[in-house]
Parts: structure tokens; C-alpha cells; sequence
């Protein structure tokens, strides 16, 4: 079996690998409603250099967590807010925030649009630490399942609580241990509010919220580290296909 990985750079902006693979013998993704594997089209939107993002992508790969033949991009929303007709071409959008976003409101109230019209997103780590957190309409109620809060000053790597889990089943867990989830954390990370109309799906070992999806069924908040640590499996060997199976599930791979 090949495996290939090609990056285009648009302007320096915009970034995309393509997964595939050629042979008979390629890894079969997961099972779709048509009983076939299903690769999936993802954006990543970051608040990260480009070095890291591109790190995101590439581990996203290396994990094994998407069907080969899925496509990854990327954008760095540290100074622009990109077009909705941008994130609707993509099958789900995964955002995460390292660094503060450019117009927050206006951000917000893009991804709420973009929602509106039919998107899928998954929401990462520090989307709700309030010094870096999206703002506008995305943060009202109906919209994320969580609101950001203030660091909680608990530092060292967190777990999922395997007691709190409500849908201990549910897809988003395919390949994990969920007895053994563990992901990096920080002082900065908050224990966000979960929105009222949202349903929680599993605390960490600290009490505070970590899972939960909207009440639309098409906003997941994952508590988790940024991409650019959960996608190292090395060190979290199920915390980035926790992300990778909440982008299946909202995009309708399985």
C-alpha cells in the first residue's frame, strides 16, 4: 500500500492535505449509512501560527482516526475572518483557539450563520477560556453547547470521568478507552456553563464539563486540548480520535 500526502498553500492563508492511498489493501473508514467508508472534507480553523497548524493536519493523519481519502484544510483566523461560503464547502469545521481571534463578534456571528445555513462544527479547547473565546451570536443559547468561563488555576493533563458519561455508547467514543481518556490541560482551561438547551455527554475527573452536544444536534464541545496537543499520539493516544469521530458523527460518516 501507498500512502500520499499533498499540501497546497494559497497565499500563505489557506492549506489543504488530501489522504489517500493506492492498493487493495487501504484501511476501510468507518461504515456510513450506505455500509461503505465514508471519507469526509474537514476545516480546520485556528488561532495558531502556521507551523502549528500544519502540525494539526499532520498528525490528524498520522493518528488514523479519518477514512483515507479524507481532505483536511486549514486557516489561521488569528487576523481574518473567513468566508461562510469557505467553511460550506467542508463537511464540518473544527475550531480551536490558542491565541486571540481576529473580531471576535464578527467570528461569532459568521459561525452562527454558517450553522444556520447547515454547518457542522466541532468546538475545542480555550473556545471557552473567556480571554481567547469566540464571541457573538455562536455564544448564545441554542448555538454552543458550552459558555467560556475563566481559567480554573488546576494545572497537570485531565481524564474523562467514565461515571459521568451519560451516552457511554455513543460514537464519538468508537476506538477510545473511555476508561483511560486522558488530555492535556492547563490553568487556563475554565469549567464552562453548560447552555441550558444543550445536553451534556461527560464531565472530567475535575468536575467541570468536557462533552456535550447542542440541542440541533450539530455543535459539539469537546473540552480537550487544542488540536495541536490532542493530535499527539504519542502522548494521547485517544484524545485526537475523539475529535476525528465527533467530525464523523456530525458530518454522517457512521
Amino acid at each position: 500500500m501507498k500512502r500520499f500526502i499533498s499540501l497546497f498553500l494559497v497565499a500563505g492563508l489557506f492549506s489543504t492535505l488530501f489522504f489517500g492511498c493506492s492498493g487493495d489493501d487501504g484501511a476501510a473508514g468507518p461504515a456510513g449509512p450506505s455500509g461503505t467508508p465514508q471519507p469526509i472534507k474537514v476545516l480546520v480553523l485556528g488561532a495558531d501560527t502556521e507551523a502549528n497548524l500544519k502540525s494539526v493536519v499532520a498528525g490528524a493523519y498520522a493518528y488514523g482516526g479519518f477514512p483515507l481519502g479524507t481532505e483536511l484544510g486549514f486557516i489561521d483566523i488569528r487576523t481574518v475572518v473567513p468566508e461562510e461560503a469557505t467553511l460550506l464547502a467542508y463537511d464540518v469545521t473544527v475550531v480551536y483557539t490558542d491565541y486571540n481571534i481576529t473580531d471576535k463578534p464578527g467570528f461569532g456571528d459568521m459561525l452562527a450563520d454558517y450553522i444556520d445555513d447547515g454547518g457542522r462544527l466541532v468546538l475545542l479547547q480555550y473556545c471557552f477560556y473567556t480571554n481567547v473565546a469566540p464571541a457573538g451570536r455562536i455564544m448564545t443559547a441554542g448555538y454552543s453547547p458550552f459558555q467560556p468561563a475563566a481559567g480554573a488555576s488546576i494545572a497537570g493533563n485531565r481524564y474523562i470521568s467514565y461515571s459521568s458519561l451519560s451516552f457511554p455508547l455513543h460514537p464519538i467514543f468508537n476506538g477510545t478507552n473511555v476508561k483511560d481518556l486522558e488530555f492535556w490541560s492547563n490553568g487556563n482551561i475554565s469549567s464552562p456553563v453548560l447552555d441550558p438547551t444543550a445536553t451534556l455527554i461527560a464531565l472530567d475527573d475535575k468536575g467541570a464539563n468536557a462533552i456535550a452536544i447542542n440541542a440541533d444536534g450539530n455543535i459539539i464541545a469537546l473540552q480537550l486540548a487544542g488540536a495541536a496537543v490532542a493530535w499527539n499520539i504519542a502522548e494521547y493516544p485517544y484524545a485526537g480520535i475523539l475529535i476525528a469521530n465527533a467530525c464523523l458523527f456530525l458530518a454522517g460518516a457512521f
